[in-house]
């Protein structure tokens, strides 16, 4: 891996001498020099922040040098016209920014003899400002799956790798070929889907695959010029993520893929006229995540020596230890334990006072108490909802769990198993609940028989007649007696289980019984008999327990705990989905039928690739710098990542990115000027989700005001100071371009 030393300009580092200016109305265009248009200052930053620069127009009469008269000169339109700084050395030219004019501020001296004059400070930001223009709300499709010219444009943005909960993460809808017409992937219509007789089948994708995508769709054909890959992009094809993009701009859309929380960053480079997105590994090192992947660590590595640099002007090194840690704790959601719950093993029981099932039978609030039908009535009502029909998990639950069926603890199996820190689930360890705040999901981590929907919980009972079992919303066709049908539900309010049938007490068999006898003893009259008895009913459920899944990585070795530096890092949708072996799933002829258990989801190489990319990045000691040189140098580029930094007395590790390179062509009334290399990384995850383009926030939006005022009268001071000098004409001028024809675009008089 190639490294350059910085020393002085002597030992090779490049020292520009001026910088120049070329506009053009297309990309496609020609580039033309405009040596009356003068580069103020100028940012090359890695995203997601944008790069930005500002030039000064003096307008007026005025007399350039090499005129032989003053000529009147009105302010410029550059509007959308594409705009690059060269630097001219001894080493030779080069393009070194690029951009496009979006604002600008005109500071009016005044009417005088010769008309108005004035300056016009001009901004413009990095080529990547053009791609917040594109905003993402369609999506191109392939209704077969096949590779020829089967695309359907639609008009909503489909989201790349839906999540659905209960499935093996998130759910790929991509082709598994690329388009043969358009070279990228498309969405694919999902492997439950049949086009005349052919199984369509589909992939998930990659953030490189969505990458692509964007680029191809929205880039290639609403830009008039596209943007290639380059740099360590061949990364973002190890990520596979759930991403919703409609409604956001292209520009945003990749902050989110090369995110910098992955130890990516990306920047625009411009070679040989075409531009590119680059991306930049953050890592100096290769970065393992299993067996077989890792990520690539950055090649452009240098060591940054200050010996006998006397252009160096300032110097802040900030040594982050306190951003450095000794173990990754890397957290998921919640552990899913998909079990059946019964009276008979423990794990229900009846959740309605007493003294309310004694009223039900005995006093329902009818208006009279001798109709049969005013008393189901009277049942029917949500007073007496609870009885018969609710039930909860009682607090002296053991934990086990098996068919529903099963009386013997030991022969049950463990429901509360645990997750080590290695991210391996434990089935022999149990851990406990707390009750309150708990619910039940309201999905089974089951599938109908070939589709992918999701089961909803589901109960059965038992048939007295037959001691057969019954899905309590399916009950079988038997010609002697229809049997009453319930629907299942899952409590809001508690841990349990809610059943509806058309009146309460269909399932209070054994436990209510009406009118007999002289004197009467036992519940009032009813239409209606008891067919059920609630304490056959078993529930099968999916509880999320109180620990997450998780994966610990041990960075350093330390002696006490209390001196462990802990860094927690939590990773959204990633689950780990368990179904305890013997539970009961479905009815056949009668009987029930029990799943093999075992594991059906695990997420937890998600969280061994968040714990290696977090150790590889917070378990080293770096700093970040902001080194300001004298005059204008070129000695790095956005993306290049730093080693270590010294001189003669002393070297100290830097291990961080350049993420902003800053030029200012005159800082003070003398005309100095300077370069500025900030690895800051810090910066980078300080930028807010609500994006004012170009500043970050409306407090920076008043900050890029107040210093467009600054930089104009910076400028106003160089403008004085400026030797004279021809403008550039024909191919003779710097860098070898043509002059631009002012009169084209503001005309002279």
């Amino acid at each position: 891996m190639a490294k350059t030393a910085y020393t002085s300009p002597s030992s090779g580092v490049t020292t520009e001498t001026r910088p120049y200016v070329q506009v053009k109305r297309y990309w496609a265009d020609s580039w033309m020099n405009d040596a009356f248009l003068i580069p103020v200052s100028m940012v090359d930053r890695a995203g997601p922040s944008l790069s930005e620069a500002t030039f000064l127009n003096h307008y007026g009469r005025i007399q350039w040098p090499g005129m032989a008269i003053p000529t009147a000169w009105r302010p410029i339109d550059y509007f959308d016209c594409y705009v690059r700084v060269c630097f001219a050395s001894a080493e030779g030219d080069r393009p070194i920014w690029h951009g496009i004019f979006t604002d600008e501020m005109l500071d009016i001296h005044g009417a005088q003899a010769h008309g108005v004059s004035g300056d016009q400070l001009l901004r413009a930001h990095g080529l990547e400002r053009k791609l917040d223009r594109l905003t993402v709300v369609c999506s191109w499709c392939s209704l077969t799956g096949m590779i020829g010219p089967d695309v359907h444009q639609i008009y909503r943005a489909l989201v790349f790798n839906p999540d659905r909960p209960g499935k093996s993460g998130s759910v790929g809808n991509r082709t598994l070929y690329e388009n043969e017409e358009e070279g990228v992937y498309l969405f694919s219509a999902n492997a439950r889907s049949y086009w005349e007789g052919y199984e369509i089948e589909a992939a998930a994708w990659t953030n490189l695959d969505i990458l692509r995508y964007l680029l191809h769709f929205y880039v290639d054909t609403q830009l008039d010029f596209s943007f290639g890959l380059s740099g360590e992009y061949a990364n973002l094809d190890l990520i596979v993520a759930c991403h919703d993009f409609e409604g956001l701009s292209i520009r945003q859309a990749i902050n989110r893929l090369i995110d910098r929380r992955l130890g990516l960053i990306w920047s625009v480079r411009v070679v040989d006229g075409t531009p590119y997105i680059h991306v930049s590994s953050a890592f100096g090192e290769e970065v393992a995540l299993t067996e077989e992947e890792s990520i690539a660590p950055n090649p452009e590595q240098f060591d940054l020596n200050a010996d006998n640099a006397l252009e160096v002007e300032h110097l802040v090194s900030t040594l982050h230890r306190a951003d450095s840690y000794d173990r990754i704790v890397v957290l998921g959601e919640p552990l899913e334990v998909c079990l059946s719950l019964s009276f008979t093993e423990g794990s229900l029981a009846k959740g309605w006072p007493s003294a309310l099932e004694t009223e039900y039978k005995l006093d329902p609030k009818s208006s009279d108490q001798d109709d049969e039908k005013l008393n189901d009535e009277a049942r029917r009502t949500d007073r007496y909802r609870a009885v018969y029909q609710r039930f909860l998990v009682p607090i002296t639950w053991d934990g086990t769990s098996k068919d529903g069926l099963e009386d013997e603890a030991e022969s049950r199996n463990n429901a509360l198993p645990i997750v080590t820190p290695l991210g391996v689930l434990d089935v022999l360890t149990q851990t406990g609940i707390f009750f309150p705040e708990k619910r039940f999901l309201r999905f089974l981590p089951l599938t109908a028989e070939g589709t992918d929907e999701l089961l909803p919980p589901v109960a059965f009972i038992q048939d007295p007649a037959d001691s057969h079992y019954m899905q309590i919303d399916a009950p079988p066709d038997d010609e002697e007696e229809e049997k009453p049908s319930a629907q299942l539900r899952m409590l809001d309010d508690d841990l349990g289980v809610e059943i509806r049938t058309r009146v309460p007490h269909i399932y209070g068999l054994n436990h209510f019984d009406q009118d007999e006898g002289d004197p009467p003893v036992g519940a009032k009259i009813s239409a209606i008999e008891p067919v059920f008895d609630y304490t056959k009913l078993i529930a099968t459920v999916c509880l999320p327990l109180d620990q997450r899944i998780l994966f610990i990585e041990q960075v350093h070795n330390v002696e006490s705990e209390v001196e462990c530096r802990t860094m927690y890092v939590y990773v959204d949708e990633a689950r780990m989905t368990y179904i305890v072996p013997g539970t009961s799933y479905k009815v056949e002829a009668g009987a029930l039928v029990s799943h093999e258990g075992g594991l059906v989801r695990d997420d937890s190489e998600k969280l061994i690739r968040a714990a290696k990319l977090a150790a590889a990045w917070y378990g080293k000691t770096r700093t970040s710098i902001r080194l300001s040189l004298k005059g204008v140098h070129h000695i790095s580029t956005v993306g290049n990542y730093i080693k270590t930094m010294g001189a003669w007395w002393r070297s100290e590790s830097v291990e961080t990115v350049v993420t902003s390179i800053a030029w200012r062509f005159s800082t003070s009334r003398e005309g100095k000027a300077e370069t500025e290399i900030t690895t800051a990384w810090q910066e980078l995850d300080a930028a807010r989700i609500v994006e004012f383009i170009g500043h970050g926030s409306a407090k920076g939006l008043v900050h890029s005001i107040r210093q467009m005022r600054r930089d104009t009268k910076e400028a106003q001071n160089r403008f004085i100071q400026l030797d004279d000098r021809r403008p550039a004409t024909g191919s003779g001028g710097a860098g070898g371009a043509a002059s631009y024809d002012r009169a084209v675009y503001t005309g002279d008089t």
